[in-house]
């Protein structure tokens, strides 16, 4: 039997690539993403890119599919956890110019390696996603479970993306304040990890919020939490305490580079 990345590969190959979309097609991938447009990318690492038709903004996503295949591996009977890019197939004109696709496609490309080589290494990860994936959670039983996980996978994600992000020249980070687009553009690569980790958690959040309204309490103790269990080393040995820091300095930071004013 191949191993996850093996089924990967063998499922992009260019003669599969009709078959795999008729797969997709037939289980609602393209409805239930709203996909527009679909290829396959033979660069140095093949991936599927999908243009969709979203009010959402960013500018690309690695997607996780959970996919039966069996019709192209018989052996595998199973869902596989497929991963994919998604952009949008269109961007709003305040915002276009400030995307740069080709350092987000990278960004994106390297989680999908990652996230190979995370379920090759961690057998359950595809079980533990299935119950406690946030767009998976159905019971406020395993919110806790839930907000581990999520916040594992930041942990294990984002950092050396980030890297990858600071060394491609994306030192700029933006944010949305009553309709205005606020930039900062951090000077070390270290504060550029660290300041998008803290606004990566603080998404987390008010997602969870969404799901939970009323539990913005135990959510916050839940992403502390799991923080101070993951975080150490981007974050440091008091990895709450810096994460504190972090969400007390990120407003302040953006304001004062968006107003011209000098920082105290």
């Amino acid at each position: 039997m191949r191993n996850h990345e093996e089924i990967y590969h063998y499922l992009l190959k260019p003669d599969h690539f009709e078959h795999l979309q008729i797969l997709m097609k037939e289980q609602n991938i393209y409805e239930s993403l709203n996909v527009k447009e679909v290829s396959l990318k033979n660069e140095d690492f093949p991936y599927i890119l999908f243009k969709i038709e979203t009010d959402q903004i960013f500018a690309a996503q690695m997607v996780g599919l959970l996919l039966k295949i069996d019709s192209l591996l018989p052996e595998y009977t199973d869902e596989y956890y497929f991963p994919v890019i998604a952009m949008a197939r269109n961007y709003d004109a305040e915002i276009n110019h400030l995307i740069n696709l080709e350092h987000s496609v990278a960004h994106e490309l390297l989680h999908i390696k990652d996230i190979l080589s995370l379920i090759e290494n961690d057998p359950f990860y595809i079980q533990r996603l299935g119950k406690y994936g946030m767009n998976m959670l159905e019971s406020i039983e395993d919110l806790q479970e839930s907000i581990d996980f999520e916040v594992f996978k930041i942990f294990y994600l984002e950092p050396q993306a980030f890297e990858s992000d600071f060394s491609n020249g994306e030192k700029t980070l933006r944010t949305m304040f009553f309709g205005k687009i606020l930039e900062y553009e951090c000077g070390t690569e270290q504060e550029y990890v660290e300041m998008q980790m803290s606004s990566y958690l603080g998404n987390l959040s008010e997602a969870y919020k969404d799901k939970f309204p009323d539990e913005g309490t135990a959510i916050k103790n839940h992403i502390d939490a799991s923080a101070a269990k993951y975080g150490k080393d981007v974050l440091g040995e008091a990895p709450l305490q810096k994460l504190q820091e972090l969400r007390k300095t990120y407003s302040i930071k953006m304001m004062v580079s968006a107003f011209g004013q000098r920082e105290l």
